[in-house]
């Protein structure tokens, strides 16, 4: 991938993730433990850092991944574990794509959305968070499904919108929001998976 887009799909997601802090926090604050926001807009700070460092300059998406993979370890809870399971089932696959190769070729939409959709199957075993559970799932595991189908990234944003969306009128079945979510009639995102769609909205924006 050419070097300066593959930074521009990154430095873009983190910097809107990063605009959408306060908003993250406030609606974790009304439905879970209030540290959502901080948790995003740390991680992303710190990608931003790497960035800075140059760890784009080789335009290899595989090398990006693994240059953060404590960055991600670093962000801790439930959120930065899924992310963590899902980048490194993600690499795992590109470099099994790339592997198999006969001959080297461009990574196509083809070829991410095989590993994406390799990726949410790995991390499915190792989380029993599905769509409807209100959390950062109800956006990845139909969004990965949309790329799968169409190849578009552009239209597996709009639904990760639209899921992301959904989540205020969805009843929390897992963690701290279980019970905090009940005692509460605020209408709020599930601000895990509308930290992910902003995150897919900045790369879909860098394009």
């Amino acid at each position: 991938m050419d070097a300066s887009l593959l930074e521009r799909c990154i430095r873009s997601p983190c910097e809107k993730a990063i605009l959408a802090e306060p908003k993250l926090t406030e609606w974790d604050m009304m439905m879970g433990d209030g540290d959502c926001g901080e948790a995003v807009k740390g991680l992303c700070e710190s990608v931003i850092r790497k960035l800075d460092e140059g760890i784009a300059a080789p335009g290899s998406v595989v090398s990006f991944l693994e240059a953060i993979t404590d960055t991600i370890d670093d962000m801790g809870g439930t959120l930065g574990a899924i992310f963590g399971i899902l980048l490194t089932a993600l690499n795992n696959a590109l470099k099994r794509q790339l592997a198999d190769q006969k001959v080297s070729q461009a990574m196509t939409a083809e070829i991410y959305a095989e590993a994406l959709q390799a990726a949410v199957e790995s991390l499915k075993t190792c989380t029993t968070a599905r769509e409807g559970d209100r959390t950062v799932m109800d956006v990845l595991l139909p969004f990965s499904d949309e790329f799968v189908r169409t190849r578009s990234f552009g239209d597996s944003v709009v639904k990760a919108k639209e899921k992301a969306e959904a989540t205020r009128y969805l009843r929390p079945k897992l963690g701290r929001a279980l019970y905090v979510g009940e005692a509460s009639e605020q209408q709020v995102p599930d601000p895990g998976a509308w930290a992910l769609y902003e995150i897919l909205s900045g790369m879909a924006e860098s394009l």
